[in-house]
């Protein structure tokens, strides 16, 4: 359909009842690493700027604009490291807008 294909072995549990048959196509997930209690935001949230990552928070109704440190990353989140903490309300839209102290609804 498009996508990219690659060729990977796998084992696969006993067939019972016949669940897998030849030629059949199915999707995989590879778990990289495993991490709990962390604390992650959107990829839609980061803002990249001169090599400078960063999020608009909103703060008393006025954002500011916080440089973040990354650390595992998916398609759709990122775990932060520092710069932001939890319960923060973070910009995922519009940043492009946004000027250091714009006031937000």
């Amino acid at each position: 359909g498009g996508g990219t294909a690659y060729l990977v072995k796998t084992t696969l549990p006993e067939n019972v009842g016949e669940k897998f048959r030849i030629g059949m196509n199915g999707d995989i997930e590879f778990v990289i690493e495993d991490r709990a209690d962390v604390l992650v935001i959107p990829q839609e949230a980061i803002v990249v700027k001169d090599d400078q990552i960063s999020v608009w928070v909103v703060e008393d109704g006025s954002v500011r604009l916080v440089e973040v440190e990354l650390g595992a990353e998916t398609a759709d989140y990122a775990e932060v490291l520092s710069g932001v903490k939890e319960n923060d309300k973070v910009v995922i839209e519009g940043q492009d807008e946004l000027k250091e102290g714009s006031s937000v609804e």
